[in-house]
C-alpha cells in the first residue's frame, strides 16, 4: 500500500466532527469486517444522487489501491464530499462482465505533494450478481496475495 506522509483528513464519516486519522486515514484492521487485498486498477465513477450538481454527469477514472467485498480505497484527482454517492464500474480481467455497484464516500485525505485525494468508499448497493462477482474477485486476489 502506498505510504502517505502528512495524512490529513479533509472530511469525516457520520457523525460530523473531526476525523482523527492517526497515521492512516483508513479504518484500522480491527474496524473492518472484510480483509482488503491489493487492487491497483482503474475504476470508473460517476457522482449520483445530486441532480444538477456540478460534475453529476461527468465520468471519472479513478485508481483503486485496495478492495474488499464491502469497500475500496481510491485515488482521485477530484475531492468528492464525504457522504456523496458514486456509481462505480469495476472491470477486472478476472470477471467477464464489469461489476456495477453504488458506494458512499466515508472519508477523504489529500495525498501529499500531489493534487490528488484518497477516498474511502463503502459499497452499499449491489445486485446479487455484483456481490457474487466481488466475492469471486476477492477470493482470486486473496490467492494471489497468498502466493497460490
Amino acid at each position: 500500500m502506498m505510504e502517505i506522509g502528512q495524512k490529513q483528513a479533509l472530511a469525516l464519516a457520520e457523525p460530523a466532527g473531526h476525523y482523527d486519522a492517526g497515521n492512516s486515514p483508513a479504518l484500522s484492521r480491527d474496524q473492518r469486517r472484510h480483509q482488503r487485498f491489493s487492487y491497483r486498477d482503474p475504476v470508473q465513477a460517476r457522482l449520483i444522487g445530486l441532480p444538477g450538481a456540478i460534475g453529476a454527469t461527468q465520468l471519472w477514472t479513478l485508481l483503486a489501491y485496495d478492495l474488499s467485498e464491502t469497500g475500496l480505497m481510491l485515488s482521485s484527482p477530484e475531492l468528492f464530499p464525504v457522504r456523496s454517492r458514486l456509481l462505480l464500474v469495476i472491470s477486472p480481467a478476472e470477471v467477464s462482465e464489469p461489476i456495477r455497484v453504488v458506494g458512499r464516500v466515508i472519508w477523504t485525505a489529500r495525498e501529499d505533494f500531489q493534487e490528488r485525494y484518497q477516498l474511502g468508499v463503502h459499497l452499499e448497493q449491489a445486485s446479487d450478481l455484483a456481490r457474487v462477482q466481488l466475492q469471486q474477485l476477492v477470493v482470486k486476489r486473496a490467492r494471489l496475495a497468498a502466493g497460490a
